[in-house]
């Protein structure tokens, strides 16, 4: 079974658990604002480091193992005919599809992208989902 932590729990453990846990949480709510290939999303996870948002220290091969974690369990899948991931997150819980909202409309501002969160209504489920 695929476990996602709330935030709260990057309060706890080592430097390494944190830049995982936080490389989680960022590539679901990257892929949840919009979908995007995987070049576009290492790009886009090498801007969330620049700003902070991604602590630094994870490898590509990191982001393959989470992606090939996350097609196992359903959550996310690949589009042949464009090469792009996309997020499915009805199957989590929904205090963690709540985090992963509210982060995903953080990101979203930071990456520019807006438009396409409030087009996919992650705005509007960032602010209407409570733990």
């Amino acid at each position: 079974m695929l476990v996602i932590y709330p935030s709260t729990v990057m309060d706890e453990g080592s430097g390494a658990e944190k830049a995982a846990e936080a490389l989680r949480l960022n590539i679901l709510a990257r892929l949840a604002v919009e979908p995007a290939t995987l070049h576009k999303l290492l790009d886009d996870l090498r801007y969330l480091e620049e700003t902070g948002l991604q602590p630094p220290g994870y490898t590509l091969r990191d982001v393959l193992t989470e992606l090939r974690l996350y097609r196992r369990a359903g959550i996310v899948y690949e589009d042949l005919a464009t090469a792009k991931l996309y997020a499915d997150l009805s199957i989590l819980r929904p205090e963690t599809r709540s985090t992963i909202y509210k982060l995903a409309a953080t990101i979203a501002e930071v990456l520019g992208l807006e438009r396409q969160a409030a087009e996919t209504g992650i705005l509007e489920s960032s602010m209407s989902l409570h733990v």
